[in-house]
């Protein structure tokens, strides 16, 4: 079996998201099986292949770089390039990586010009509705809304296999007209071996730390706030920000930093990826996750592997892990600071808790997710 897959939507050299991990680790998971992998995409995933040793797989295929073309402009650039491009995989499965159009774009043209080709489409995050989630009521919010309803359009119309993160966006998608037994439900792993490589700290620096993109679904000005109110008992308590981020969000982080007086309480360290991060998920007590929505948590499963109990907000990806999370209700700060508190003044809890995450840590196997996706597209074969 040949999978070729298309990561041509990623907008840093500095930074991963979740879809970007899932193409990472499925590629990786596959070649390991015996697999030819092809990866065909933009500069900024060259990187990030090279980084994951999967440099002899990929190829360029546009060279729009976001930072000097911007983000929409080198959107439109490779989506352009992606229909003006010719039969350019001819056999096996196509596997686009996220719902973002240089991606979804380019993989429905190849499955129109090729029906022979097998196309399997991630999806990985269901926009929420503008006027029914706050955090999504911005620009990009409304525009990710719109022409996600589009690329579901497209999907049904040509996809053979469509990939999610949750039976609840399985759910959304079947409403959407997208026919149920098209959608693959999988759950990510984690590299286990790669945390396990890491050695344990004797010394906690941190209290806690958060990992992610510096964006308003992730919460991070409540978060701030909150460590506001464990700071009140606990006043040398840090907290590590690994992640990245708009100059406008860094800006907005830096004030209200400064604006809470949290100076020698917040420590922001940028983008760290494997064991640079996994270093500092086990130089923490605590990973809080304040996100207000999401289809999945690969970072709180990799928390769990480092011994990392989790805090988070009740949301249906949070209430996946059944071990070593503690959760709380959405938008209530005032008890997810509690929870902190609660759980810092409590070393024998903690030390239990952390147990329970190792523990369920143990089932996440991105070898296990690759394996079913490839026999999912197998049965579409049937």
């Amino acid at each position: 079996m040949v999978i070729s897959i298309i990561a041509n939507s990623q907008i840093s050299y500095k930074s991963m998201g979740g879809s970007d991990k899932i193409f990472i680790e499925l590629a990786r998971a596959w070649k390991k099986s015996g697999v030819r992998v092809l990866i065909y995409g933009c500069r900024e995933a060259g990187a990030m292949c090279r980084n994951a040793g999967l440099q002899d797989e990929f190829r360029v295929f546009s060279k729009f770089d976001v930072e000097k073309f911007g983000l929409f402009a080198a959107y439109f650039l490779r989506t352009a390039c992606g229909i003006f491009r010719g039969r350019l995989i001819k056999e096996g499965v196509l596997y686009s990586s996220s719902d973002f159009y240089p991606d979804l774009v380019f993989a429905f043209w190849q499955k129109m010009i090729n029906a022979n080709l097998k196309w399997a489409a991630g999806i990985f995050l269901i926009a929420p509705h503008p006027l029914k989630n706050s955090s999504a009521r911005t620009f990009r919010g409304v525009i990710y809304w719109f022409t996600q309803k589009i690329a579901i359009m497209l999907l049904r119309l040509r996809a053979d296999c469509v990939v999610v993160l949750s039976e609840e966006d399985k759910a959304a998608l079947v409403k959407y007209g997208i026919h149920r037994g098209k959608v693959v439900v999988i759950s990510p792993g984690i590299d286990l071996e790669g945390i396990a490589g890491v050695p344990e700290t004797a010394e906690k620096r941190y209290a806690a730390c958060f990992v992610g993109r510096f964006h308003q679904q992730k919460g991070i000005p409540e978060l701030l706030h909150i460590w506001k109110i464990v700071t009140a008992k606990f006043p040398d308590a840090k907290l590590a920000l690994v992640g990245w981020g708009s100059q406008s969000w860094i800006k907005l982080i830096n004030s209200t930093v400064q604006k809470l007086g949290l100076e020698n309480n917040v420590c922001i360290l940028g983008f760290l990826d494997n064991s640079e991060k996994y270093r500092v998920l086990k130089s923490s007590s605590l990973f809080v996750f304040p996100s207000s929505y999401e289809s999945w948590g690969i970072v709180v499963a990799e928390a769990l592997g480092c011994g990392c109990p989790v805090v988070a907000f009740d949301i249906s990806a949070t209430r996946k892990f059944k071990k070593g999370v503690v959760l709380t209700d959405l938008a209530d700060t005032g008890k997810f600071a509690d929870e902190i508190t609660r759980l810092l003044g409590d070393k024998a809890g903690l030390f239990a808790l952390a147990q329970q995450a190792r523990e369920a840590a143990a089932e996440f196997s991105w070898q296990r997710t690759a394996d079913t996706l490839v026999n999912a597209i197998r049965r579409s074969d049937a």
